[in-house]
């Protein structure tokens, strides 16, 4: 879908972003959500033709990573290996600290009242999606988990419903997307609970994250752009 955005430079931005509620929707003809609205808040400030499209995370985010185009996906975590294959922004949005999703009569895992304890727990079933991060600390509570992780290429909201079906014991989303995928689910959320845990790390910073082809000038216009529109809860210029 091309937009044009009055361009004063020879530039068209591809923007890539997932149909993922809360987060970006497409809908009533313009992407919205707690990152698509500040996102294209942010990128109708330059000046450019923007090529918006949906795609699949994994897809575009190979795109992004081999440099085949002049593109950027909508509201990433910052990786070490995501930071030698692209350019990041700076951050306009902070998530929620994690929790669980569980069956409210998986009594083993309900037991559990840290969330580190509850990925060293041998044997439970935690449902992942394939090549998503989970921020600095998790994905490191992660890697030396005791428990048995599932990668998927399945949408989270799968990933949920599998824990209602009993395929896997749990499930961990920031707190906006546990909170609105439950609410879109009312015969499966009779059965699942969120669980909050104290020892939950702080929610992660969400970026643009570019090609290698986008030049700096563009992304520091970006990041100018992006300090206009600052939501609530970035936690700064840049973290």
């Amino acid at each position: 879908m091309a937009c044009w955005l009055a361009p004063a430079w020879a530039e068209r931005l591809v923007l890539y972003y997932e149909q993922r509620p809360p987060y970006t929707e497409f809908r009533d003809g313009a992407l919205t959500g707690l990152l698509g609205k500040p996102a294209m808040q942010a990128v109708q400030q330059l000046g450019i033709e923007l090529d918006l499209r949906e795609s699949p995370f994994n897809r575009h985010m190979a795109l992004i990573d081999k440099n085949l185009e002049y593109a950027c996906a909508i509201g990433r975590y910052k990786t070490e290996q995501r930071l030698g294959r692209g350019k990041f922004s700076q951050a306009f949005y902070r998530d929620q600290p994690y929790v669980a999703i569980m069956r409210s009569d998986n009594g083993r895992a309900g037991a559990v009242t840290e969330l580190q304890p509850l990925l060293g727990t041998a044997g439970l079933r935690f449902g992942f999606r394939e090549g998503y991060a989970y921020g600095e600390v998790l994905d490191v509570w992660i890697a030396t988990s005791r428990a048995s992780l599932v990668r998927l290429p399945e949408s989270n909201a799968n990933l949920v419903r599998m824990v209602y079906r009993r395929m896997l014991d749990v499930v961990l989303l920031s707190g906006e997307e546990a909170e609105a995928l439950l609410a879109s689910m009312p015969e499966e959320r009779a059965k699942l609970i969120m669980r909050h845990y104290a020892d939950s790390p702080p929610g992660a910073y969400r970026y643009f994250y570019c090609s290698r082809q986008v030049d700096d000038a563009l992304l520091q216009r970006l990041d100018a752009a992006i300090n206009l529109h600052r939501p609530t809860g970035t936690g700064g210029s840049n973290p």
